[in-house]
């Protein structure tokens, strides 16, 4: 499987997911008057977030990005999760 193709499948399958489930929790917070400070910061970094793997998809999608480049990216997410 190509770097491109694992990191769309990565993204896909885990991230975007992950990212716009914690978007919908935080926003029930937001409309219900229960969130803090702090919750409307994240909430904001999250849609970031999302907005970078969905242009991401579109890269991969518009053939946009090479193999090196995904590669780079992979890496970056399994630093950022082995930091978890």
């Amino acid at each position: 499987m190509s770097n491109r193709s694992k990191l769309k499948q990565t993204v896909e399958t885990e991230l975007l997911p992950e990212v716009t489930a914690f978007i919908q929790k935080l926003s029930t917070l937001v409309e219900t008057g229960e969130a803090q400070e702090e919750d409307q910061e994240v909430l904001e970094e999250m849609e970031e977030l999302k907005e970078t793997f969905e242009s991401i998809l579109d890269d991969i999608r518009e053939d946009e990005m090479d193999e090196e480049e995904a590669l780079e990216i992979l890496k970056e997410l399994k630093k950022i999760h082995k930091k978890k």
